[in-house]
């Protein structure tokens, strides 16, 4: 039996990196996904028109359905998500933000006027690298979820793969046959 005062959400999250052709694929394809259902743990993407928005319901109906037409590693259970949240490319903006957050805390704010043009400059030169996810961390509702996403998925191209029936079929015979054999 699991002890419940030593679990912690890192039990039940997995990290995906979001590589910049499957970015750029979600969003040739952005019109479709609007259409996705609301629910779940993603925000209403409908009313929220914002790419990374949309690029969460789709990665949690998509990691959903697929697990959830996998064969069981422990529970037979319906795999549901609790929280998925992004990681950025941002060190630069984030670094200059603490530099202008110490500055106003000591009270400097003549120097503020140049951190905040280096701010909007970088805002302007890498707009689309610092609104891109590169890595999305996803936190399941039980550690099902996590297991099956381990098992199955050996990288995140197959989270994001068009023949999706046919290659989830594959992987989970490929898995009840090692199973069996264990």
């Amino acid at each position: 039996m699991w002890d419940l005062q030593t679990l912690t959400a890192s039990d039940f999250t997995i990290e995906v990196t979001i590589t910049e052709p499957m970015w750029d694929k979600f969003n040739v394809e952005l019109g479709k996904h609007a259409e996705l259902p609301k629910g779940g743990a993603a925000p209403d993407h409908t009313s929220i028109k914002l790419p990374v928005v949309t690029f969460e319901a789709y990665l949690e109906h998509i990691l959903c359905k697929k697990l959830n037409a996998l064969p069981k590693i422990h529970d037979d259970i319906e795999v549901r998500v609790a929280n998925i949240t992004f990681g950025f490319n941002n060190a630069e903006m984030l670094d200059l933000l603490t530099q202008r957050g110490t500055l106003l805390t000591k009270g400097q704010l003549e120097k503020v006027p140049d951190l905040n043009d280096k701010i909007d400059r970088l805002c302007k030169d890498q707009k689309t690298e610092l609104i891109r996810p590169v890595a999305a961390f996803i936190t399941f509702e039980q550690q099902e979820g996590k297991e099956r996403a381990l098992a199955y998925f050996k990288d995140e191209k197959e989270i994001d793969e068009d023949n999706e029936a046919q290659a989830d079929s594959e992987r989970a015979s490929r898995q009840h046959l090692i199973d069996q054999a264990a």
